[in-house]
């Protein structure tokens, strides 16, 4: 798991967004994907298409890790 974590903490790095520390509007965005992400899964869901379902789960579990360091709260050091 610590990888998906420094492959969003590059991500974010490499697009200029802050890690380890509580920023409001950064984080403000990430809830609104994760809203985003959830209601496509609900949607791929109900419609029974586990492609879309993957894409949904996987995009989930991207933005929930930006989320998250955007608060401040996960920063992963190292390889």
């Amino acid at each position: 798991m610590t990888k998906v974590f420094r492959d969003v903490q590059v991500f974010m790095t490499a697009a200029g967004q802050s890690i380890g520390e509580n920023n409001v509007p950064q984080s403000s965005l990430y809830h609104n994907l994760i809203v985003e992400e959830f209601n496509e899964y609900i949607q791929a869901r109900n419609a029974n298409d586990d492609t879309e379902i993957i894409d949904a789960c996987f995009d989930m579990m991207w933005v929930i890790v930006g989320y998250m360091q955007s608060r401040g709260w996960v920063i992963v050091t190292g390889k």
